[in-house]
């Protein structure tokens, strides 16, 4: 009885459920209907004339969720207000309770849903699986209780003084200003569907320069209304920053700058990077507006301010329930714009990143407590303010903007959010601050590329971190630790170069700067000889290591000259270039290191010492002779030296290893006979002294017919019995002399009188060359001729391959292959044996034969080799 009463009660509560769940989709079906224009289509109806949103819609009238992943409260009065839920949420919930009871199933409790909405934050599919990090370090969350707003009047600096670079950057001050509230204000416009609010923009000494001394001078720049980025930028971009600073009328004249309805609050925003100028108290006119009837809560940024402004800029905060922020850079600027904007934002959770006291930009994930399931994803330049359900989170924070290949991250686990309170954590990062900064030769600031490489004990560790900087001063955060930084101009030049920092310690909570100076060193160059008398000369410079490409190059005279190099380590070779020197002085000047902005002196010593040369035969004769000086290490030639007589000559050389080649000039052949002399080391008290002996015979040779007759005849001497050419003369019919070292020679003798070829040579073997003495031969050439070609069956003529012997001695005389006319080969008279080969192909075998020849005097011999 007790079970079919029980089972009575379970269906009765489960058919209320079923009602009220159907009841609302027809609800909901029906407001859809209803709805005929999409709140982005609205808001973009009117572009020069901002729409006023209402932000505070009563209770009652809620509307229904844009999506079925969408929570429905879109917004919130003010204060942390718990709605208690309705008979038909509990009778609902009941049933849902008791079907989970039956089916084994937990319930959900709302809240705990996964379709958890951020105010900012972009769509994520629920269900979303993404591993967490496994060294991302856990965090202790340790929640702080805060008490938990929706037209805003921007009132920004135009003064000259924000027509300033900021320190360490090139940009001036109302520049940078503008870019982080463009920043500011699109990640505003991505909560508008949550939260929507209207924007103005007054600006203060932007109509008249500081000359004019008009401390009337500030202006609505953009009326209330939705906003609208492209106008917000049209107009702040073409104003320019000049006046002076009336900001306690610009407090003033703001009032009228919000609509009359009295429901929505009323937040003016102040940034300014000093105190007001105009002999007006800005505190006291907050002072009177904070405590009048419609109730106005002002924030107030001081901007890169001294520290007497700071204290006049607070004391417009202190008096109502506004925030004063203190914005020393552009992070902490953007940090400040964000929050001071977003005071009024309806959160339950605030999340602030920092490494010390500067704030993070940090991409965010919240994950489903204890699992890999993300529920939603964001971003933030600092501070981030999430509308999440109530329920337990795990949230990952990784360090956005980190150069490094693996971005630090940290995660915060079991962060519990309630409905009704508001919680905020700050995760802080252990990190250390790295500011680069680079210069050009003008001494500007300029883009350029940076790595970043992690090191230990002077060796790479991990990826390098790559940064790109433009014309400022940059600061990021790196894992503490030791780097190596290189860095590299964006826009190429003509003698680019890198800059390397090595071994930059970057430590937790510290900062250190690093400057970049691409500017060339000045080189101061001298020259003076032994004696100290100053010379002048040319220079090359070389990178070390790179002696073949030099760098610069120039000619000074006596007094010297300056030249700009890269910074780096150089060789710098100089010559003399005295005309009352024998010989220009050489010298090279090693590891000269230049730096960037430095005067580097070096004063080129030409240290000269003597060389005295003089050539003899093998009988100790006087030679005449050219002797060529190379430097040994390089092979740099540095001179040359003519004795015509066979006199010694000298020279005057630096100190040094030279090596030395003497040419005879007896011999009128080509190439003449020489003698290498390696490694001739000069000193400046070690005078040489050295007699280079040739050890030479003569060779004679000369060309005639057998009337005696001289032949145009061209020699080539070989080393005996091999290919290797010693020397070779012209074509003469008179005597050609070789003067070359004793040994055994064949020579080649050609008779270039025929313009037929080929042309009718005689080889002379064995010729025996003595020291000191002269051997004479002649190539006799005479009228004999050969006439040679092949025939095979039927007497067809085929190619034939023949070589024509000396008899008796098997020396080859004549070589060639048959054609299709007579081959001629004009022969001393004598007797011969030829060898013919013919290859036939068909029968796949090569045919020889063998046949005696006698030439006599002008006697022409055929000879047909028949295969």
């Amino acid at each position: 009885m007790e079970k079919r009463n029980y089972i009575k009660l379970l269906a009765t509560l489960l058919l209320v459920a079923c009602f009220f769940s159907f009841a609302g989709c027809n609800k909901k079906v029906d407001q859809k209907k209803e709805k005929t224009k999409s709140p982005t289509a609205q808001a973009k109806q009117a572009i020069r004339t901002p729409v006023l949103i209402a932000p505070e819609p009563k209770v009652e009238e809620k509307k229904p969720p844009k999506n079925e992943d969408q929570a429905v409260v879109d917004a919130k009065p003010r204060g942390p207000i718990t709605l208690p839920p309705t008979n038909e949420q509990q009778a609902s919930q009941a049933a849902e309770a008791s079907l989970a009871t039956l089916t084994g199933q937990k319930s959900q409790k709302p809240g705990n849903t996964e379709d958890l909405q951020s105010l900012a934050a972009p769509s994520v599919k629920p269900g979303e699986i993404e591993k967490v990090p496994e060294d991302a370090l856990p965090v202790p969350y340790q929640p702080k209780l805060v008490s938990a707003k929706t037209n805003i009047d921007i009132i920004l600096d135009a003064s000259g003084s924000m027509a300033a670079p900021l320190g360490g950057t090139s940009q001036s001050k109302f520049e940078i200003m503008r870019e982080a509230l463009y920043e500011v204000i699109y990640e505003a416009l991505q909560q508008q569907a949550d939260f929507p609010r209207n924007f103005a923009i007054r600006l203060f000494g932007s109509k008249s320069s500081t000359d004019d001394d008009n401390c009337d001078d500030t202006e609505l720049l953009v009326p209330m209304g939705e906003p609208e980025l492209d106008i917000i930028k049209g107009m702040l971009d073409s104003a320019k920053p000049q006046g002076k600073s009336p900001i306690a009328l610009a407090i003033r004249n703001a009032q009228k700058d919000f609509p009359s309805d009295g429901q929505a609050d009323r937040v003016i925003v102040l940034l300014a990077d000093g105190a007001d100028n105009c002999d007006e108290d800005p505190c006291s006119a907050a002072r009177k507006i904070e405590h009048g009837t419609l109730g106005y809560v002002i924030n107030t940024i001081a901007f890169d301010v001294t520290g007497e402004d700071q204290k006049k800029l607070e004391c417009i905060t202190k008096t109502g329930s506004g925030k004063f922020f203190l914005a020393r850079n552009e992070n902490e600027l953007r940090t400040a714009l964000n929050e001071a904007i977003n005071s009024t934002v309806p959160y339950n959770l605030k999340l602030s990143a920092r490494a010390g006291a500067t704030p993070l930009p940090f991409n965010l994930k919240v994950l489903s407590s204890k699992t890999q399931r993300v529920i939603k994803k964001d971003k933030s330049l600092g501070t981030k303010m999430l509308s999440l359900k109530p329920g337990t989170y795990d949230i990952l924070i990784e360090y956005a903007e980190s150069p490094e290949m693996k971005k630090p991250s940290k995660i915060l686990k079991g962060v519990e959010v309630i409905q009704s309170t508001r919680v905020e954590q700050t995760v802080n990062f252990d990190l250390g601050q790295l500011s680069v900064s680079a210069v050009s030769n003008e001494g500007k600031l300029v883009p350029a590329r940076f790595e970043i490489i992690p090191t230990k004990d002077g060796k790479q560790t991990g990826a390098p971190a790559l940064l790109e900087i433009g014309a400022e001063s940059k600061s990021v955060f790196l894992t503490p630790g030791s780097y190596d930084v290189v860095a590299n101009l964006v826009e190429l030049t003509p003698d680019d170069f890198s800059i390397v920092e090595k071994n930059v310690a970057v430590t937790k909570g510290g900062t250190i700067d690093k400057l970049f100076k691409f500017q060339k060193g000045t080189l101061t160059l001298k020259a003076l000889t032994t004696q100290d008398a100053e010379t002048p000369f040319i220079f090359q410079a070389y990178k070390v290591g790179r002696t073949n490409i030099p760098i610069a190059s120039g000619a000074f005279n006596k007094s010297g000259g300056k030249v700009l190099l890269a910074p780096g380590t150089y060789d710098i070779l100089a010559i003399g270039t005295d005309d009352s020197m024998a010989a220009s002085p050489r010298t090279r000047v090693k590891a000269v290191e230049i730096k960037a902005a430095e005067n580097k002196d070096v004063s080129i010593k030409f240290e000269m010492s003597k060389l005295t040369l003089a050539a003899v035969d093998g009988k100790n004769n006087k030679l005449p002779a050219e002797f060529i000086i190379r430097e040994h290490e390089s092979g740099t030639e540095m001179t040359k030296l003519k004795s015509e007589s066979g006199s010694p000559v000298s020279v005057p050389l630096p100190p040094g290893n030279y090596d030395i080649v003497a040419v005879s000039l007896k011999s009128t052949i080509e190439p003449r006979p020489s003698v290498p002399v390696p490694t001739i080391s000069l000193t400046v008290k070690n005078p040489i002294e050295k007699t280079i002996k040739f050890i030479l015979g003569t060779l004679r040779l000369r060309g005639r017919n057998a009337k005696e007759l001289p032949i145009n005849t061209q020699f080539t001497i070989y080393k005996s019995a091999s290919d290797e050419i010693i020397s070779s003369a012209p074509p003469s019919t008179d005597w050609v002399l070789f003067d070359i070292a004793p040994g055994i020679y064949d020579a080649l003798a050609i008779d270039i009188t025929p313009k037929k070829d080929p042309k009718p040579m005689i080889w002379l073997r064995d010729l025996k060359v003595e020291d000191g003495k002269s051997s004479s031969h002649e190539a006799i050439y005479t009228t004999g001729k050969i006439k040679v070609i092949g025939r095979g069956p039927n007497n067809k003529i085929i190619e034939c391959k023949f070589k024509v012997f000396q008899y008796g001695a098997d020396r080859e005389l004549v070589s060639g292959v048959t054609g299709d006319d007579w081959e001629i080969f004009e022969i001393e008279p004598g007797k011969y044996y030829l060898e013919a080969s013919y290859v036939d192909e068909i029968e796949a075998v090569t045919l020889k034969k063998w046949i005696n020849v006698t030439v006599g005097d002008n006697e022409v011999v055929e000879q047909i080799l028949r295969f």
